[in-house]
């Protein structure tokens, strides 16, 4: 009986590990062409505070969509994702 009452509690053990190992993950994707490795599950809110992007002035667009800024939080980045960068510049 005790094999049976240890097994739900390793199967835990396990599954925590598992989801640890997947939060903590890194991916690949393209920004402007360059492969660039992002932390697994990132958003592209999250991506643009580690590229420290400035905060106006730069618009996005993942596999050739434009994603408005409003959905930059909940918008989940994938591997192989080909991302592009558009900085706003000043002068003509």
């Amino acid at each position: 009986m005790q094999s049976l009452f240890f097994f739900p509690h390793r199967t835990l053990l396990y599954l925590r590990i598992y989801l640890f190992l997947i939060k903590n993950a890194n991916m690949k994707v393209q920004v402007n062409n360059k492969e660039t490795e992002l932390q697994s599950q990132s958003s592209i809110k999250q991506m643009t505070l580690s590229m420290e992007l400035p905060s106006a002035g730069v618009a996005i667009a993942v596999n050739n969509k434009m994603v408005p800024r409003t959905e930059w939080d909940q918008f989940i980045l994938n591997e192989n994702d080909q991302i592009v960068i558009i900085k706003a510049a000043c002068g003509g």
